[in-house]
């Protein structure tokens, strides 16, 4: 199975793609780590998105998160336009627009894979005219690479999403309980020993950094620093308690960045030194 990696697609320009095209073959099973749009123009057949299958005819749109398997097959032929983009396209427009997400109740921008069970969209004919004319005017933009193209195209790209996701949806996204992601969770269990930024993570889930930083401390009472410190301190605790390692190895493996920033971390939070922590550890 091949793999289509961003460096691979986006070489030069913009890290989007639109094109429209046409195949008498089959698709063979692939992924990639962007994300990629579809829209069947004319002809049918069958996509299978993770070993699911979706029976798709003209008109029909799927949307197809990094990171997932899929393939096509079709018995005679399809035209279809083919949207690649990058989460970071959008996503620089979209964590700039708290009050947009607010206002429209759109968590499909938090975490794409939300989405990813029901991955095809059907939309009404009246809307459909409106979808398909927006799609060609992002192929010819593309195309012709007028001045303004890419600001041109991130404007699309938005209104196309907020229209795929308002029908992935189906209204129940209104009045649903703002989270944090589990991705993001269990990059912070995996990664808390590495630098971490909030803006790094907020662009993990499409949030805006400070939208992104006050619900993580509603939802665990604590900042995202602290939360990160905690992970690191009860490392260091396990490592100070079962190991014989320096307290300088113990900081660079649990992620302090030396041991400094975890005397003054365990002086803080226990009244004591990491080296005063392992005497009470050995004594019980």
């Amino acid at each position: 199975m091949h793999h289509f990696s961003k460096q691979e697609v986006f070489k030069t320009g913009a890290p989007i793609s639109v094109r429209r095209s046409a195949s008498t073959s089959n698709v063979h099973t692939h992924t990639h780590d962007f994300i990629e749009i579809v829209y069947i123009e004319n002809g049918s057949g069958y996509h299978k998105i993770n070993e699911e299958e979706f029976e798709v005819k003209k008109g029909d749109i799927l949307f197809i998160n990094y990171g997932k398997t899929h393939s096509f097959s079709s018995e005679n032929g399809f035209v279809f336009y083919n949207i690649l983009l990058t989460p970071e396209f959008v996503s620089e427009e979209l964590i700039n627009s708290e009050n947009a997400i607010d206002l429209l109740s759109l968590n499909c921008f938090e975490n794409f894979s939300d989405f990813n069970d029901e991955p095809k969209i059907t939309f009404s004919s009246d809307e459909l005219i409106f979808i398909e004319n927006m799609i060609k005017e992002m192929a010819k933009e593309y195309e012709e690479k007028p001045r303004g193209y890419e600001q041109a195209l991130k404007s699309y790209i938005t209104i196309l999403l907020i229209h795929i996701f308002r029908k992935m949806d189906k209204g129940n996204i209104l009045g649903k309980e703002k989270k944090i992601p589990a991705e993001i969770l269990d990059y912070l269990d995996n990664n808390y020993n590495e630098k971490i930024t909030v803006n790094a993570l907020a662009e993990r889930c499409f949030y805006n950094p400070s939208y992104f930083s006050r619900i993580f401390s509603e939802t665990f009472g604590m900042s995202i620093t602290d939360y990160v410190l905690e992970k690191r301190f009860k490392k260091a605790c396990q490592l100070l308690s079962l190991t014989d390692m320096t307290v300088e190895a113990v900081a660079t493996e649990s992620g302090f960045r030396d041991s400094g920033a975890i005397f003054k971390y365990f002086k803080k939070k226990l009244g004591i030194t990491p080296a005063e922590y392992r005497k009470s550890k050995n004594k019980q």
